[in-house]
């Protein structure tokens, strides 16, 4: 069976991408607008059969374009040694590629293509790319002139042999493929899409006799609306230079055969409109073909030199880049709402503008994000009926969109509840949380405690609202009014509680057990009782009411000194409800001050008497008061001083003959004093000597006590006065 190799080139061929073609930009989509395009091209494709058994194709230096306003990436621009049939296993593909956004280049060298599976081989020479792609934003144009996305492959020649013939070389080529958004008018910035694949050949020898000239068609297709349009193709004539002759081909032309003595014969045939090809929307076409025969029945070639495809499509009537474009999505035309302070929200082309919106006579501007998109809270509850939204654009070329949308508010009546403290209830915290629920979401309520200025509260997205008094509560009965409005109307809740705290009461000074020298000590200390009164009641008086201040602390100064003795000092505090607290400290008053006087006037110091009962008189400063009389160091006695503090005692038995010691001691708060006489009581010769000294005393007026045998130091260091004035020293 005779072997067929299939050689697919275009030479210097241009296939350009439809474009959506409009008379004006009034008709066009604005951005962001849908359109694609996509052009590719190689500058060989080989496929060959040998007697039964057909080889493996391969399709030599391919460049790719692609653009897409939702794809991702938006465009890409890729070169490559081999395109989509690679050929033999083991074919090393190495390629470029540039992408968008970011727009990118990627420049440089690519693998060369040594492709053998015998008896043929394909190959190319050095291999170069140039790739870009470029992206202004779903919301802008890229600038005119410039590609979206554009590769070029070259390379420095190409080749394919079969059993050894030469069945095709080329010397210099390249193929590009190219993607474009392109000016309609020079009025508008209304824009076309445009795919395009071109190519060139130079060089090109079929069996090594067969020379042909450089190839430079163009090929055109271009949709005016949406994927649907025609191609066409435009291009030179093609000469064909062999040994005997030449002849010249035209596009659409008869093939023409030419014969290579002991090789073979080509069949040579030149595209034309004819020959463009659409499926699914992609136009393609292969610029020059050639059908190879070689001799002996060894097989046969086709070669095909830049096969070339393109596609685009558009909105009707081309994607406008300048027009500004401004959608309302909600609250939606003829929708009802049940939020008086609806959510406003909607799309643009404008990105990171600024959006005026207006009801009524209110305007607001809220800022676009990245995409165009924006959206605001309406801060005024609207009223129940139907209303008329407006929200206008401008964008960076000064062109203004608006849309309007109208919808009705069917707010609710208003509900409101106090759900804590509730009715009638104590509460011992004087900063109670005051908690609700309500029907207004996310929005607010009126809070008012006791007739005082109304509070506003913030509600959550349930209605429900707390709030925390500010100033403390004083105790006893208080009532909280609370009221939600919408457009509906209002409605209240209210609740009376009582804030009673437990009682508390604390002194801090004078410390319990602590001795002080001041007769008049600060008593303070800390309470539950805020701006009101405690009690104070020092050894059992009358209670004092001490005011607090609004922390509960208090402190009071005795308006009476204290007398030097130990003291003590009980606070009580009382709440609202009657219950009461109770807080007592001990202390002693020890203060310096003058010591008392007393003297003893009679007997004088030193004198003599007969009297063996002698009265014993004396003065002191402390009328009404005691003194302490004791004679020989006996057992002191009581004697009671009178109005002008004079004293008289008289022993009850008489004393010994002989010299005595008289000793009489007083007290104040601030010490003793006392005062010593010597006498002697002297007896006649034949006297009789009593059987005892003088063991007893008598006060004048009172019974008489007898004397012991203590010593004065004892009376000195107490004897009872001393705790009867309570003078003993720490």
């Amino acid at each position: 069976m005779a072997r067929r190799l299939l050689v697919m080139a275009a030479s210097a061929a241009v296939l350009a991408a439809p474009s959506v073609l409009v008379a004006g930009s009034a008709d066009a989509a604005p951005l962001p607008a849908a359109y694609t395009a996509n052009a590719s091209g190689d500058v060989l494709t080989v496929a060959s059969t040998l007697a039964t058994a057909p080889l493996a194709a391969v399709d030599l230096v391919h460049a790719d374009a692609a653009a897409g306003s939702t794809t991702s990436p938006r465009t890409s621009a890729t070169s490559a040694n081999l395109g989509a049939q690679v050929g033999p296993v083991g074919a090393q593909l190495n390629s470029r590629t540039a992408t968008a956004p970011p727009s990118s280049t990627n420049n440089g060298s690519i693998v060369q293509a040594s492709l053998a599976s015998a008896p043929a081989t394909f190959g190319t020479g050095i291999l170069s790319a140039v790739t870009s792609a470029n992206w202004a934003g779903d919301l802008a144009c890229v600038a005119l002139g410039t590609p979206l996305s554009t590769a070029t492959t070259s390379t420095t020649g190409a080749s394919a042999t079969l059993l050894g013939v030469p069945v095709l070389s080329t010397g210099d080529a390249s193929t590009t493929a190219t993607t474009s958004l392109i000016a309609q008018s020079a009025t508008n910035d209304t824009r076309s899409v445009q795919s395009a694949a071109t190519g060139n050949v130079a060089g090109l020898t079929l069996l090594g006799a067969i020379s042909v000239s450089a190839l430079q068609p163009t090929l055109t297709a271009t949709a005016s609306s949406g994927p649907a349009g025609s191609a066409s193709l435009t291009g030179s004539a093609v000469t064909l230079t062999y040994p005997g002759g030449s002849q010249t081909l035209n596009l659409g032309d008869t093939s023409a055969a030419v014969s290579i003595p002991l090789v073979g014969t080509a069949t040579v045939h030149v595209a034309s409109n004819a020959d463009v090809t659409a499926n699914g929307g992609v136009f393609s076409t292969t610029f020059l073909t050639v059908d190879i025969t070689l001799l002996a029945g060894a097989g046969t070639v086709s070669v095909g030199v830049l096969p070339l495809s393109v596609s685009a499509t558009a909105p009707t009537g081309g994607v406008e880049c300048t027009r500004a474009v401004i959608d309302i999505a909600t609250p939606a035309e003829g929708s009802t709402t049940a939020d008086s302070t609806p959510t406003i929200s909607g799309t643009s082309n404008v990105p990171s503008g600024t959006v005026t919106i207006t009801i009524g006579g209110e305007t607001h501007t809220v800022t676009t994000d990245a995409s165009g998109a924006w959206t605001f809270e309406w801060p005024t509850p609207l009223a129940n009926g139907a209303t008329t939204v407006n929200a206008s654009v401008t964008n960076a070329a000064g062109n203004s969109a608006t849309d309007s949308n109208t919808f009705t508010v069917a707010a609710p009546a208003p509900a409101i509840v106090i759900t804590a403290p509730s009715t009638g209830s104590t509460v011992a915290d004087t900063t109670p949380a005051v908690t609700g629920t309500s029907n207004v979401l996310s929005g607010s309520i009126s809070l008012v405690i006791d007739g005082a200025a109304p509070v506003t509260v913030s509600t959550d997205a349930t209605g429900a609202w707390t709030y925390t008094p500010t100033t403390p509560l004083v105790e006893g009965s208080h009532t909280v009014i609370a009221t939600a409005t919408t457009p509906a109307g209002t409605a209240s809740d209210t609740t009376t509680f009582t804030v009673s705290i437990p009682p508390a009461i604390t002194i801090s000074t004078p410390a319990d057990g602590s001795t002080t020298e001041d007769q008049t000590p600060e008593i303070a200390g800390s309470s539950s009782v805020v701006n009101g009164t405690i009690t104070l009641v020092i050894d059992g008086g009358n209670p004092v009411s001490v005011p607090t201040d609004a922390s509960g602390g208090w402190t009071y100064t005795p308006t009476v000194p204290l007398s030097n003795d130990v003291h003590v000092a009980e606070a009580t505090a009382t709440n609202a409800s009657g219950a009461t607290a109770t807080d007592s400290v001990e202390f002693e008053v020890f203060a310096e001050g003058p010591l008392p006087e007393v003297a003893i006037t009679t007997p004088a110091d030193g004198s003599t008497t007969t009297d063996r009962t002698p009265d014993i008189t004396g003065t002191s400063d402390q009328p009404n008061s005691v003194v302490l009389v004791s004679i020989d160091e006996g057992e002191p006695v009581d004697v009671d001083t009178d109005e002008r503090g004079s004293w008289s005692l008289t022993p009850t038995s008489d004393l010994a003959c002989g010299q005595h010691t008289v000793v009489a001691v007083t007290g104040n708060e601030f010490g003793l004093s006392g005062d010593e006489v010597e006498f002697t009581v002297s007896c006649p010769a034949a006297a009789p000597v009593p059987s005892g000294g003088g063991d007893s005393l008598a006060q004048t007026g009172s019974d008489i006590a007898p004397l012991g045998a203590l010593g004065l130091v004892l009376l000195l260091l107490g004897l009872g006065l001393l705790r009867r004035f309570h003078l003993t020293r720490a």
